[in-house]
């Protein structure tokens, strides 16, 4: 894992050990956000199609204490930019709200739940801190004990129990899927400690943060090797995880004051995962617990088999010139092609996954084969 300087994202400093103090409630200054009631079922009506929807799973808006943009205005960010579906996680808060008038932008409940402090059980190295996060997406806001205000989650010492907490608050008490956030920030957790977890029941790994890649003082590409790295070495673990791209976006038309004024800016459409799923809820998250995505920060893949046998993919013939890549463990490239389409057939290795790298930069990673 490479190191990297310490940054302050998503957390104000502490000082003083657990347990934590929960961050001052803030109200919007609009009406309180409530969750949309169910549209009526068709019974008649035929099922819908299935296709590749662009879906946002990390992002924050003012009801988490480091933004300031109203719910309101972001999930019309997201619906400006083509996305189908976009899941609010706001810092310890589930945040409920509609999709702006005229759009079909599908806004699902969410949560970052956040145990932010100085001490924890392994300890951090020395400039860091114990920074654990967990989005639960597709909440139940009607399940939530804080009614839709601030809360603040049940303090873990140890890395492996702060996690496992907060994966049973996602799913057990939110009803939601729980996504291990951005695990190489302040190296929050090992593959060791993710393949523990992937026992417990944890699926999903979010692999590329874009508000965090940007700041390995390597550069981005060096942290995407690192966060692969890492992947390959759960999956190699016996963990079976699937990747997920995010933006975790917390500015946006604040994003060029900040600038101007040197500051960070966490803006959105970055990085994101494509669903191959009908377009509502039940049908998005099966394809997420089935491994039916894959993550991106631009290729978009048209035709997909994902199989151990014969792992196909296929991309957009007028997309720019792409090479695939099909890797095994240890990050071995097993075999390449440039080009559009490629096919690959597993042999001894016990997993293989593809990887997509774009002429510009951008990269797509897709989920892993088992044999």
């Amino acid at each position: 894992m490479v190191a990297c300087s310490p940054v302050h994202h998503g957390a104000p400093r502490t000082s003083t050990p657990p347990p934590q103090r929960a961050q001052p409630a803030t109200r919007l200054s609009s009406a309180p956000v409530t969750a949309r009631a169910p549209a009526p079922v068709d019974t008649q009506a035929p099922a819908r199609p299935i296709g590749w929807l662009k879906g946002q799973t990390h992002v924050h808006t003012s009801r988490s204490y480091d933004a300031s943009t109203p719910p309101e205005d972001v999930v019309r960010f997201y619906a400006e930019h083509d996305y189908d579906f976009v899941v609010i996680t706001d810092h310890n808060r589930v945040t409920a709200v509609s999709a702006p008038a005229g759009s079909d932008l599908l806004v699902f409940a969410g949560a970052e739940l956040t145990q932010n402090s100085s001490v924890c059980k392994p300890g951090p190295a020395k400039g860091f801190r114990c920074l654990f996060h967990t989005s639960a997406v597709f909440a139940d806001a009607a399940r939530d004990p804080a009614g839709g205000e601030r809360f603040t989650p049940s303090y873990q010492v140890g890395r492996f129990d702060a996690y496992r907490t907060q994966f049973e608050y996602a799913t057990r008490t939110l009803g939601g899927l729980a996504i291990l956030n951005h695990p190489q920030f302040h190296f929050a957790a090992n593959a060791r400690l993710i393949a523990r977890l992937a026992q417990r029941g944890l699926r999903h790994v979010e692999l590329f943060n874009a508000a965090l890649s940007s700041q390995n003082p390597n550069g981005k590409a060096n942290a995407e090797r690192s966060a692969e790295r890492l992947w390959d070495a759960v999956l190699s673990a016996g963990g079976r995880v699937f990747a997920v791209a995010a933006d975790d976006a917390h500015h946006f038309a604040d994003a060029v004051d900040r600038r101007r004024n040197g500051k960070s800016a966490y803006v959105g459409d970055r990085a994101w995962i494509e669903v191959r799923a009908r377009r509502d809820a039940d049908s998005i998250r099966a394809a997420l617990n089935a491994g039916d995505f894959y993550a991106t920060t631009g290729p978009k893949v048209t035709d997909l088999k994902r199989a151990f046998d014969e792992y196909r993919v296929a991309i957009d013939a007028n997309s720019q010139p792409v090479r695939i890549q099909f890797v095994g463990p240890g990050g071995k490239v097993l075999s390449e092609t440039n080009g559009v389409t490629a096919t690959h057939s597993g042999g001894d290795e016990p997993y293989i996954r593809a990887r997509i790298l774009a002429q510009d930069g951008g990269r797509a990673w897709l989920q892993p084969a088992w044999r």
